[in-house]
């Protein structure tokens, strides 16, 4: 395939969501973005009113959303004639750009190298090698502007190596660039013209600055979250425009700093959260475990900020996250449980805090009223598949509906549908109270099959098979 097919432009919408149906790419740069969006389950955090999209950006070819950037400014290098035929691509990455450049480098033709800090995982080292890219380690514990630094010693090689390119992320305008006219289009049509927020990790800042200047310019009312590491100087520089003392040294790949960089644009952003490592951690590995989908710690980062915002949002808004890279590239780091012991971040559990409650599936009232039909329970007890169905009179319990004996009412062929439903009663097992420790179910649902749960201003029920699973969707050991 000539190469002038893929310079110049971006695949318009339409073109890309039609070369996504036929599935048939000519060539590996034309398979990156339109990466799926899938809804976050409700039950993966009942307290949060907003619906949750995930953007998946590690569906690209290249694992990550960096393929955007490194095809935009790689393809952008060569039409300005900055990177002529036999030429280097140089770059300083914390592994995901490198990944994205070394592949379209392997694509292309071109020699790529690229200097990495020396804290990044094997397994992103590793990738880059098997994609063809030369690799120097820089000291991660050189300070910025220290001739050690990763970044400097990045514009010292490319200037160095005859017809070399220095990428520069940091710097480069088509870093923003590629999320403006390509993933900021891209999820305002997936949503539905239906989106509120959208939460994003900072890294060099470009995927928040593309973001923020698209939907600025062309939906306003969509707020722009940026979720920062504890030790990061980019919250802090947002809130008030200088920079910090230098903090705690963070161990989430990808996202903070210890400089600001060119690219990042403050005046887009509407709000900075901060999120400790552990709260990354610990819902990364609950992503994992309770919806299979495989991320890494950055994307537990957005994630953990987008649900600080789903709690405080009106219910119904609609927020979107990006989840950035894929759990593959940290399996000797985060996904490790020997790294994080000695790194200090084992994820912590969320037993002293997690309450009844935190159990119960959502919506949690699960009960129906005395007087209702018994049709009603027999609808109920169909849709939730939960048991027992506790019925309510007056806002006091008076037992639970009575399977066993609806049973029998059918097998007779007895006309049951119309008659209320405090006639079907049986006696209640025991009751918990809604705001109870969690622990306080397992002795009672080691000896009954099920409990009713009181809640402030509503009843509902757990049963055994339902309490295993919201045990392990919060990571609880009983």
């Amino acid at each position: 395939m000539k190469l002038e097919s893929l310079l110049f432009r971006m695949p318009s919408m339409k073109v890309q969501r039609a070369r996504r149906e036929e599935a048939q790419y000519h060539h590996i740069l034309d398979a990156v973005g339109q990466t799926p969006l899938v809804r976050l389950p409700k039950s993966f955090d009942p307290s949060c009113r907003a619906t949750i999209w995930l953007k998946l950006e590690f569906m690209n070819p290249g694992g990550s959303i960096k393929d955007r950037i490194a095809r935009h400014m790689l393809l952008q290098a060569i039409a300005q004639g900055q990177l002529r035929p036999g030429g280097w691509v140089v770059e300083s990455t914390s592994g995901n750009t490198g990944v994205g450049l070394a592949m379209a480098s392997a694509a292309l033709g071109y020699g790529c190298v690229l200097v990495i800090p020396d804290n990044i995982s094997a397994e992103k080292i590793a990738t880059v090698k098997a994609l063809g890219a030369e690799v120097v380690l820089a000291s991660s514990a050189a300070p910025p502007g220290d001739p050690g630094h990763y970044k400097e010693v990045g514009r010292r090689l490319a200037a160095e190596r005859p017809g070399s390119w220095w990428a520069n992320q940091f710097e480069n305008p088509f870093n923003p660039e590629a999320h403006e006219r390509g993933t900021g289009p891209e999820l305002w049509a997936q949503c539905r013209q239906g989106l509120d927020i959208v939460v994003a990790g900072c890294g060099t800042g470009g995927t928040l600055a593309g973001l923020g200047r698209f939907f600025n310019q062309h939906h306003p009312q969509v707020r722009l979250v940026a979720a920062d590491p504890e030790g990061s100087v980019y919250a802090h520089f947002w809130r008030h425009g200088t920079l910090p003392e230098p903090g705690n040294r963070h161990h989430v790949e990808g996202v903070g700093g210890d400089q600001v960089h060119g690219v990042f644009a403050r005046e887009w952003i509407d709000q900075f959260r901060t999120i400790s490592e552990a709260e990354a951690m610990r819902t990364v590995h609950r992503l994992a475990k309770c919806t299979g989908i495989f991320a890494g710690a950055s994307s537990g980062l957005a994630l953990a900020a987008a649900l600080e915002e789903g709690r405080e949002s009106p219910p119904g808004s609609q927020i979107a996250v990006i989840l950035p890279d894929s759990g593959s590239r940290y399996l000797s780091s985060a996904y490790d449980p020997d790294w994080r012991a000695a790194h200090g971040v084992d994820p912590p559990s969320c037993e002293p805090s997690a309450t009844i409650r935190d159990l119960l599936a959502e919506p949690p009232a699960f009960s129906v009223d005395a007087k209702a039909p018994a049709e009603t329970a027999y609808f109920l007890l169909h849709r939730r598949s939960l048991r027992p169905l506790p019925v309510i009179g007056d806002g006091r319990l008076l037992g639970v509906f009575d399977e066993a004996e609806l049973l029998a009412a059918m097998a007779d062929g007895r006309d049951w549908q119309a008659t209320p439903c405090d006639q079907w009663l049986q006696a209640a097992p025991p009751v918990l109270a809604a705001e109870d420790a969690w622990r306080q179910t397992v002795p009672v649902l080691q000896h009954h099959p099920a409990l009713v749960v009181a809640g402030e201003t509503y009843w509902s029920a757990l049963d055994r098979r339902h309490a295993l699973r919201a045990f392990a969707r919060l990571g609880l050991r009983p």
